[in-house]
């Protein structure tokens, strides 16, 4: 099997023109049955012309079938392929029972988050219902305390 495998990587180019002809054969005598088969008058005929088209579309799709075939084979059994490394998981169990050594890890506290902004009036800014940065009322102080003014 391997002397098969040699063989088709040795000669891929080779095989892939080898396969062409018979393609381009079967690809042009499909299409002369498909116009004969437009060009019917009769049922018999036309009948004769189709199951031609079908015997040499037939053909194209076993050629282009073998030449994927050729492309697998000269590309998955390549030597640097074969001497890939799948890394394999394996679980021990350990039934020493003992206490694991070490101190455990802490995670560090979140830091704090900054007070909120506050208007001059003492609200909150930027809360729900209030005016703040960005949100204006209908006497415009929350544009002002956007730009910096006092309200």
């Amino acid at each position: 099997m391997q002397s098969l495998f040699d063989f088709i990587r040795r000669y891929e180019a080779g095989l892939y023109l080898l396969l062409a002809f018979p393609l381009l054969l079967f690809l042009l005598r499909a299409w002369q049955h498909w116009q004969e088969a437009q060009g019917a008058l009769f049922g018999l005929e036309w009948e004769q012309a189709r199951r031609r088209f079908l015997q040499n579309l037939t053909g194209v799709f076993l050629t282009l079938g073998l030449m994927v075939a050729i492309f697998v084979v000269a590309t998955l059994t390549r030597p640097e392929y074969s001497r890939l490394v799948i890394p394999t998981v394996t679980a021990t169990l350990s039934l020493s029972g003992g206490v694991p050594t070490g101190t455990p890890e802490t995670t560090p506290p979140p830091t704090p988050l900054p007070p909120p902004l506050r208007c001059s009036d003492g609200t909150v800014a930027g809360a729900a219902g209030r005016p703040g940065p960005g949100r204006a009322t209908k006497s415009g102080q929350g544009l002002l305390l956007a730009v910096g003014g006092g309200g």
